[in-house]
């Protein structure tokens, strides 16, 4: 399961009114389309990559898990409120410019941590590279929809979402063994040669956004964004969403301590067993895909949230109620990756009908629903740091809540939409 997979929604729906490439765009091919994987999976693999690493970084700098959390939890906030600002500013000056300042910031953000002395800068360099990580996440999926042709842009916009997917997927495995290898130095050092290979292929693109200085003006902006927040509906899937992402993000911050602290996993073997969890989610995605049609959106995230909350209840009282689970990796990970399988079910259609409730306003639909994700899976994770007692305990009960959150929301947003109707 990856960060990029659910939240990268913003300006993703092709125009109704974009036109053709014009006769000089170059030929979209695998030439055009490889760089920008490469690109976009940045940040996802940013994001992922030193999780496994996040104990010896306290231990290097002798700060508890409060501290620590803050290198993802400050990073989501970045990486959301940039992403309600790269798109308009590439629909008014461009998309290559804005992709070359991103990949820039990236590779600075990935050196400042490299070299950080404090753990102070270590999270001003996260907070930096978060923040031009999200204009690949953005902008690359802006000029596919730029340059392909309509009946294209689908099979186009599949094969860059992959790159959003399977490199994270296999990020931390990676961040582990370097680790357990060489340090938790070595992740930073891979991140600055990934930013500078980005920036040398966001450099070699061409400018696809042929209508320029076109933007929607900011109060109108603000505007869309008032009255979706106002639509008890919109709610519906919006907050669904960023409570369901809240779950995720307590396992993405807290099982790294539990693992390895607790359960006594290597780095190395702790990044090897997360890839459940992405294969959980790509499996529940694929079944969405196939059911969603048949079954419409609404009943896929009762689905989809009906089995996250089972099994992250189930999870809190097994650890209740075995003690010797609470010594396994087992109970973790199979509840992660229930957890993550639902979401795969339940989360695109959230994101889906949130965009769906006013068309002519979709693109500020899913820029709110990408923003309140990552604000709430930034609060999930500082709190988890906070109230972090040395016990699986903390983890599996904000799971649970959160889970059970999510489908408490969808519930009672609808019943008041249904009587507003």
């Amino acid at each position: 399961m990856s960060v990029a997979g659910n939240l990268v929604m913003v300006h993703d729906q092709p125009a109704p009114d974009s036109p053709e490439p014009a006769p000089s765009s170059p030929r979209p091919g695998l030439r055009f389309l490889a760089p920008l994987v490469i690109v976009t999976a940045s940040g996802p693999v940013s994001m992922q990559m030193i999780l496994p690493a996040l104990p010896a970084i306290g231990e290097h700098f002798s700060v508890g898990p409060a501290m620590t959390h803050m290198l993802v939890s400050l990073a989501l906030i970045a990486f959301g409120s940039s992403m309600l600002v790269w798109g308009p500013l590439s629909d008014r000056y461009g998309r290559r410019l804005p992709l070359v300042g991103g990949t820039v910031l990236f590779a600075a953000g990935a050196g400042l941590c490299l070299v950080a002395p404090t753990i102070e800068l270590l999270i001003a360099g996260r907070v930096l590279g978060a923040a031009g990580a999200a204009a690949g996440m953005v902008l690359t999926r802006a000029m596919v929809r730029d340059i392909y042709p309509s009946e294209q842009v689908s099979s186009a916009m599949s094969q860059l979402t992959a790159g959003q997917i399977v490199p994270p997927m296999l990020a931390p495995a990676l961040g582990g063994w370097l680790t357990d290898r060489f340090g938790w130095h070595w992740n930073f050092v891979v991140l600055v040669v990934l930013g500078l290979l980005a920036l040398v292929l966001a450099w070699r693109l061409p400018e696809t956004n042929r209508m320029r200085a076109q933007g929607a003006a900011s109060a109108g902006l603000l505007s869309s964004f008032s009255h979706l927040l106002r639509l008890p509906r919109f709610n519906s899937y919006a907050l669904f969403g960023a409570a369901a992402m809240a779950a995720y993000f307590a396992f993405l911050a807290g099982a790294p301590d539990v693992a390895m602290e607790q359960m006594h996993m290597t780095p190395s073997g702790y990044g090897v067993a997360y890839i459940a969890l992405s294969l959980s989610f790509l499996v529940g995605n694929m079944l969405s895909a196939r059911l969603s049609p048949r079954l419409g959106m609404d009943r896929m995230i009762l689905l989809g949230g009906g089995l996250t909350v089972a099994s992250a209840l189930a999870g809190v009282l097994v650890l209740l109620g075995i003690s010797v689970a609470a010594g396994s990796p087992w109970l973790l990970f199979v509840t992660g990756s229930v957890i993550a399988f639902g979401n795969g079910m339940s989360l695109n259609n959230a994101q889906a009908g949130a965009m769906g409730v006013e068309p002519r306003m979709a693109g500020a639909a899913a820029g709110i629903a990408g923003f309140v994700q990552m604000v709430s899976g930034a609060l999930a994770t500082q709190s988890l740091g906070i109230i972090h007692n040395g016990t699986p305990y903390p983890l599996f009960l904000m799971m649970a809540a959160a889970c059970v959150l999510s489908l408490a929301i969808f519930v009672g947003c609808q019943h008041l939409a249904r009587r507003a109707a």
